[in-house]
């Protein structure tokens, strides 16, 4: 009789941990495909630098790693439209379209100015804390050859490569997002296999101790003690007085710290307002 609910118990315990494990992707399934707003576009051309069929590969290719990584990345052309930073009118645009998945527009866009000749990648939500400023960097330069030769085909589709290859990487170590405007850090922690593993064994063994303690107690196998606290306890009592005699107060001046205007360092980033990330690094080409 035991032995059947011990096995029951285990069998419980194992099933429940599966579903635990299977949450964050049933959960990713479910939502793979809830954008904040503009889902059928992902290719913004303002400059006509692809053809209709170019336009619909790109399209295609980034609709299915947007899919894959539950954010959305688009790209964006301009000519001269910016009034002023052509970051700043990216981030505009990202916002006014309601571009990103989820509540919280995570994703990713690359932004050509082929006015001022430049180019650069923000990101949004979630997508910060995969995209560093040190990924972000690597992937600029790994855009620059394609985009200093006019194939923007290539540039286009080697960011969307860039962007999917740092997802499967995961969330680097000791990553942390840091919001300027509130002064707050978020640390973020990946969970490894090892301890994704003993976490299974500790929830085995935790539910195998609560059976054996249930069953232990149905079957009346415990003994009842009682502890006689009067005749084996004592209390005293005593009076204490103190008394004030003098005081000191001491008092400095605590300098302010002079802010160097960095924005993090190590594995983390700095944010800007608005909630983006990324912009502070572009290229020319």
């Amino acid at each position: 009789m035991v032995v059947t609910k011990l096995r029951t118990l285990c069998l419980t315990v194992l099933l429940a941990f599966s579903l635990i494990l299977l949450l964050p992707r049933v959960a990713k399934a479910e939502t793979a495909r809830t954008p904040s707003g503009n889902d059928n576009q992902y290719i913004f051309d303002n400059v006509g630098l692809f053809t209709d069929d170019e336009r619909l590969v790109l399209e295609e290719r980034f609709a299915a790693i947007s899919a894959d990584i539950n954010m959305q990345i688009t790209a964006l052309t301009l000519n001269g439209e910016a009034d002023g930073d052509y970051v700043d009118y990216g981030k505009s645009f990202f916002t006014e379209h309601q571009l990103g998945f989820g509540k919280n527009q995570d994703g990713a866009m690359l932004i050509i100015d082929m006015a001022e000749r430049k180019y650069d990648i923000i990101t949004h939500g979630k997508m910060i804390v995969y995209m560093t400023d040190k990924r972000i960097d690597s992937l600029l330069d790994d855009l620059l050859d394609a985009m200093s030769a006019g194939d923007y085909l290539s540039a286009l589709d080697t960011f969307g490569s860039g962007i999917l290859a740092n997802y499967q990487k995961g969330v680097p170590k000791g990553q942390y997002e840091y919001d300027e405007d509130t002064g707050k850090i978020i640390r973020y922690k990946s969970l490894t296999a090892l301890e994704i593993g003993l976490a299974g064994i500790l929830a085995i063994a935790a539910g195998t101790a609560a059976f054996f303690t249930v069953s232990r107690r149905y079957n009346m196998r415990g003994k009842v003690y009682t502890y006689h606290f009067q005749e084996n306890s004592s209390l005293t009592l005593s009076e204490s007085t103190d008394i004030k005699t003098n005081e000191f107060v001491t008092t400095r001046r605590i300098p302010k710290k002079t802010s160097s205007g960095g924005g993090g360092s190590g594995g983390g980033r700095s944010t800007t307002s608005g909630g983006f990330g990324g912009g502070g690094g572009g290229r020319s080409f």
